[in-house]
């Protein structure tokens, strides 16, 4: 029935989350490739952190919708600018 459908927020912020944790995979993978383990794992727990401590907050206010924007915050705070940053750092010869 009505009351177990997703609401239009929920669905949107799942599609973004989606194309956010596509891009960040991509990159996370190329970082890995380029032998930068350490740094790509710290990203991802710099992002995972973030996440938890909005997900704590959010999901109070907003239920599952405050859930996907939590999750939606991990990559769009951290990882989906910092690791196309660092991958194009090491193709240009720099150090991360």
């Amino acid at each position: 029935g009505s009351q177990v459908a997703p609401s239009f927020a929920l669905q949107a912020l799942i599609g973004i989350y989606f194309v956010l944790v596509v891009w960040e995979n991509i990159n996370y993978s190329v970082l890995i490739g380029l032998g930068q383990i350490r740094s790509a794992s710290l990203g991802l727990l710099a992002g995972g952190t973030v996440m938890m401590i909005a997900g704590f907050i959010l999901v109070n206010m907003w239920g599952s919708a405050g859930m996907a924007l939590a999750l939606c915050l991990g990559p769009l705070l951290v990882t989906s600018w910092l690791f196309p940053l660092m991958v194009w750092r090491r193709s240009q010869g720099g150090s991360l």
